[in-house]
Parts: C-alpha cells; structure tokens; sequence
C-alpha cells in the first residue's frame, strides 16, 4: 500500500505506511489482551485497495467497513465510539467523512478542491480537527462536526500536520517544519501559541496522547528509522519503547493507557502490533500479507 503523494514527503505525512523491507524483529510473549478490551480501526488494502477496518483489540474479527473502489484512509474515533471519521477520495479528491462505526449513514463533510486529511475528532464530540492546504499550504483547521464553521488554527507559512487531541479537549499536538527539522508541537486548542516540544534534526512526527493526558507516543527517525518514543506532555522524560531494524509508525494508546497499538514492517510487511507501554512483549495483531496500519484504538 502506498501512502497519499504529497510535495512534503515521507515524514510529514506519516509514510512509513508501505515499502517495508526490514528483518524479522524478536516476538515476545503474547499479550493478555482481553483486559484491554475495545476496538481497533485501521486502513488496510488486503481486498485490493484502502480501506477502513475494526477488529477486536486481540486481533480477532477483522470487518471492511468501508467497501469503496476509492481509497478510505486515516480512521479515527469519535469519543462515544459510534462513529469514524476518515479521509476519502470518492469523490475525486480526498475530502473528510464520517460514518456509523458498523460502516453505515457515509457523510461528507468538507468540499474543497485541496486535500484535507488526518481527522481528529474533539474529545467532547463537537469539533473535527484536521489538515488542508486550501490556504496554499499545509495548515490545521478545526470544523464543527457536522462540517460546519471551518477555521484555521495555525496560519504559518510551514507546514502543520496530523492534529491530536489533549484528553481534556484543551491541547493539540502537531507536527511541523516550522523551524526547519520536523518536530512535534502543542498549542491550546482556541489559539495559536504552538510550543516546541522536541529538538531532533531527524525528525518526530504522529503525535498520540495517553489517555491521562501526561505523556505523548510518536514516531522518530532520531536513530535513523522511525522508532516509537514516548514522553512527558511537557516535552521531558524521552525514553524510546521500541527498536527493531524495520519501520515503527503511527502509535496509539490503549484506552487503559497500558499497551500502544502501532505499525511496523517487522514481519516483512505493515502489519498492526501491540506492545506493553514500555516497549515489551510486541505481537502481531493482523497477520495478513496486505499491508495494515494506522491503528486507532476506542474502548468500546
């Protein structure tokens, strides 16, 4: 599967989605993972092209939900997990959606002839962030979540990528090249006062919030690959929870906020994993050859 084409490459759309070619990583044992409950949404070509899916958070039961010849990408949850927002390009260039979570009542919610992407729906259910270049350039924007009252949050001349809600619905992180490296960002929700929070000429990006809202998992290329890294909300604490030689992206915390769902090109091919917090006990979710990623993780 290949990721959206985009004029700023890999890192700041979150590649590291296809072309994995690295070593068999070490497996660990396998995880209780029924504690965890809830469901997994995530993007996956295995019928042909991209697609949005749930599965069980052990793996189990894998559903499309989208079933559209275009290409369904970025699913992510509203907070009472009945509905998924996700970027499309049915209609001809990639635009913001929203459905039922059994795959049913499709809305479109933006018309721009820009490509808006990465949707991060508020943790109260009432706004939709996401990313557009309908000013020229790459910004966040936040909407109502009935596509109403677009507004843009960062008016930078750089670009700004993959919003992530604060827990409490006050904070957003980012990524940005904004100060030449891509790093990761926080701003308050309501204006902008983007704060810097990593220092890396390799580059961070993908942001995820704990649950708690105390730290931050996101991917690095620090070591010369994405690995995943977690820290303080503050920007303190950086300790990296995996390294295998292949590519690790787009983590996603487990509504308990003791496992991270990730993807990883360890096994030869993107695959969806989930590891302890600490990096520990890794195991493959989807153990399917088509390549599986962006997981996203809801309680129920």
């Amino acid at each position: 599967m290949q990721p959206h084409p985009h004029h700023l490459g890999a890192l700041l759309l979150g590649l590291g989605a296809a072309g994995f070619s690295g070593c068999i990583g070490p497996r660990g044992s396998p995880l209780p993972l029924s504690a965890a409950g809830g469901r997994i949404a995530f993007q996956s070509d295995r019928d042909g092209n991209a697609e949005v899916y749930v599965m069980n958070a052990d793996g189990s039961d894998p559903l499309n939900l989208t079933r559209n010849p275009a290409e369904d990408w970025y699913p992510a949850w509203s907070p009472d997990c009945r509905r998924i927002v996700f970027m499309s390009n049915r209609d001809g260039n990639f635009e913001i959606y929203t459905m039922r979570s059994d795959g049913s009542e499709v809305r479109r919610l933006t018309a721009d002839t820009a490509m808006d992407e990465r949707p991060a729906w508020s943790p109260d259910g009432r706004q939709i962030a996401f990313g557009s270049a309908r000013s020229g350039n790459d910004e966040l924007y936040v909407m109502n979540a009935d596509g109403s009252r677009v507004r843009n949050l960062t008016n930078n001349p750089a670009t700004d990528a993959a919003p992530a809600w604060s827990p409490d619905g006050k904070r957003i992180a980012f990524h940005s090249n904004r100060d030449g490296d891509v790093e990761l960002y926080v701003m308050a929700a309501d204006r902008n006062a983007p704060r810097r929070l990593t220092r890396s000429p390799r580059g961070d990006a993908m942001a995820a919030w704990s649950p708690d809202g105390s730290e931050l998992a996101f991917a690095s290329f620090r070591n010369g690959r994405p690995d995943i890294y977690v820290m303080r909300a503050d920007g303190s604490g950086l300790r990296r929870v995996t390294s295998d030689s292949a590519t690790d992206y787009h983590p996603a915390w487990s509504p308990d906020g003791r496992r991270i769902a990730f993807h990883s090109g360890r096994d030869g091919n993107s695959e969806v994993y989930v590891m302890n917090a600490d990096g520990s006990q890794p195991r493959n979710l989807t153990r399917h050859p088509a390549g599986d990623l962006v997981p996203r993780w809801c309680a129920r």
